[in-house]
Formats: C-alpha cells, structure tokens, sequence
C-alpha cells in the first residue's frame, strides 16, 4: 500500500469513529464532560467535536528510518515558544548527535509557509543550543523535546515537523500546536 492509501485509509477510519459517536451522543438524552469533578452539560455538537478532538489527540504517529522509529507525543505553545516532544527508539546500541544547529537542525514548517529553527533540544537532564551526542541503547524509548522560539501566534498547524539524528531526518506531517498564543 502506497503512503496515500494509507492515509486514505486512516482518514476513512477517523470519519467512521466520528459518525459513530454522532450516533452515540444522539442515543444520549444528554452529554456530560468532567471539568474540576463538577459536569456541566454539553450540546451535541460540542460533545461530538470533543470526542473527535480527542481520538484524534490519541492517535499516535510514527516515523521511522533504517536506524530509527521516532513517536511523536505533541507541540505546545506558550506565547511564542513551541515545544515538541517525541520518543524515539534505536534499532541497535548507537552513539547519535540529535542535531539543533541554526542550518542544518530540526526545523517546523507551518501551513503559512513559514520555516522555524530549533532553538534548543532536551533529551533527559541534557540540554543544548547545538548538538547533544546521545547513546541510544536498542528499543530503549528516549524522550527528546524541541523548543522553537518566536513562532508566529497565527502558526496553529504544523506542515511538517522534521528532527535530525546525525543527518538522518525523520518526519512528522499535520501537526497541531496546543495551547495559546497568549502570555
């Protein structure tokens, strides 16, 4: 199956658990979600876009080279700052350089066309500017977060997050940052 049947298919998937909670919450007399042990009634369309927000939050998404299988866990917003988080998996014991360098680092491209720099990597209590040389025990999960500063409040949607291990990209497509752009 090429890349775009799978997506096809994945979206398939994602529509069907949409028109299937459609017909839940219409079987509900009534939707109710939790906020601070206290319930507060939603209306059918707020239950549907909530139920749907959060499979879709669930749904992980994976990249993978001949050394690597990356999971992406999520993009947060605060203000200006962004930061990614992904669990990466080596598929042997291997010295890496997980690589935020100005010109060749782990970059976001947002649906506006716009291209951000990483600005700073973190894998465990490591944290760099430039380039962190990690050792990666084989199908050991290691957590690495990419923070990217004065990213644009109107970048709401990641194109393309991509991170470089040695010169080896792996890449994350469709991406949505949480959070606000307020401070």
């Amino acid at each position: 199956m090429n890349k775009y049947g799978f997506f096809a298919s994945k979206l398939t998937i994602m529509f069907g658990m949409i028109n299937l909670l459609e017909i839940m919450v219409n079987s509900w007399p009534s939707a109710y979600a939790a906020s601070n042990k206290t319930y507060r009634p939603l209306k059918k369309h707020q239950a549907i876009q909530l139920l749907a927000q959060q499979a879709a939050e669930n749904q992980q998404v994976t990249a993978e080279n001949q050394q690597f299988t990356a999971t992406f866990q999520d993009c947060t917003r605060s203000g200006t700052v962004v930061r990614c988080s992904t669990v990466i998996k080596s598929k042997q014991d291997i010295n890496m350089n997980v690589d935020c360098n100005v010109n060749t680092g782990s970059r976001l491209f947002d649906n506006n066309g716009n291209v951000f720099q990483c600005s700073s990597v973190q894998v465990g209590s490591a944290n760099s500017r430039t380039i962190l040389n990690i050792r990666f025990p084989q199908d050991t999960p290691v957590k690495a977060i990419y923070t990217f500063s004065e990213v644009s409040s109107s970048s709401n949607l990641i194109d393309t997050f991509e991170i470089n291990l040695s010169n080896q990209f792996l890449k994350f497509r469709n991406i949505n940052i949480l959070g606000t752009g307020e401070r």
